[in-house]
């Protein structure tokens, strides 16, 4: 509330005003903790307080400011390390040869990512804070062992790029959580570096399978493996209001998703099925690209691959 106050107060003396994306998600839900509710009361106060000031200020031609100047400190996105440390790990086994290319992978809010290690290899990972002061929430993540241990718990500073290494204790499947802020604050991009790497699609509790669309590393490039090769197996595609791209399955058309989910039966096999997500030429007017959403049902692993030969899967 106290950085609301003064930078509110500073825009209004120096510029013309201020405009938020958006005020209304300062209310509290409707089931919102009595903490939470109190907490918002305080910013929406903190608005109010500074306008006030400022518009007394303004009409009395001070030129001194009444409410002095402090930059405002980035927080670090709140994670419940112990919370998630104490979720199960799904054990996964190493399916290809571990060759392809590294590849970004820019995403928002908490998400996870499953990586192999084998007890006394290296786990290594590129992070990279992408909203940097447009969202000047620092990133806080934390990698999990296959056993519950919490081996690695930091935060990376707005707009930096970080890349850490670790010496993994246990052959297994380790999880690495990550997040910007709840709420679609900070995007940011995780970039496995050599491992077989499992990101998972998007599930019940809104965990994986988001992207969040970054037009120097498009098209995306990503892989799906069925579990049985005959099987029924689908992949939603979708997007949120005012946002179109194209997508493509396989051998098949590319395809505009418009505002909403596009649904692709893939196809059978026990191939990698390649799954491209690009730019639309020219984007449809009223547009643009940024949140993409993956889904699968029916026969195929609910993971996506940054290669064909680095995936992870069940047996």
């Amino acid at each position: 509330p106290e950085d609301i106050r003064v930078q509110a107060y500073h825009t209004l003396l120096r510029t013309d005003g201020y405009c938020n994306w958006h005020i209304g998600m300062l209310l509290p839900g409707a089931d919102a903790a009595e903490a939470d509710r109190e907490a918002a009361g305080a910013r929406w106060s903190a608005f109010g307080e500074a306008n006030r000031t400022a518009f007394a200020d303004l009409a009395a031609g001070r030129e001194e400011p009444t409410i002095p100047f402090v930059s405002v400190v980035p927080m670090v996105a709140e994670m419940d390390v112990a919370a998630l440390a104490a979720r199960p790990i799904p054990q996964l086994t190493p399916v290809g040869d571990g060759s392809g290319d590294d590849r970004w992978i820019p995403t928002r809010d908490l998400q996870q990512f499953l990586i192999h290690a084998e007890a006394g290899g290296r786990v290594t990972v590129g992070l990279r804070h992408l909203a940097g002061q447009a969202r000047p929430l620092a990133l806080q993540y934390a990698l999990i062992t296959p056993d519950g241990s919490v081996l690695r718990n930091e935060a990376v500073s707005p707009g930096e790029e970080s890349e850490f290494s670790v010496d993994a204790p246990l052959t297994g499947t380790y999880a690495l959580w990550i997040t910007g802020g709840a709420g679609g604050q900070a995007w940011y991009a995780v970039n496995v570096q050599g491992s077989h790497v499992a990101f998972p699609t998007f599930g019940g509790d809104e965990i994986g399978g988001r992207l969040f669309f970054v037009k120097t590393w498009a098209p995306y490039e990503l892989w799906l493996a069925r579990s049985d090769a005959q099987a029924p197996a689908t992949l939603t595609v979708g997007t949120s209001r005012n946002q179109a791209f194209m997508a493509q399955v396989g051998n098949g058309e590319p395809r505009l998703i418009r505002e909403g989910d596009g649904v692709f039966d893939l196809p059978p096999g026990d191939d990698p099925i390649h799954v491209v997500i690009s730019e639309p030429q020219p984007q449809p007017d009223g547009t643009y690209i940024q949140y993409i959403r993956l889904k699968v049902e029916g026969a195929v692993h609910p993971y996506l691959y940054v290669s064909p030969e680095r995936r992870l899967q069940s047996e």
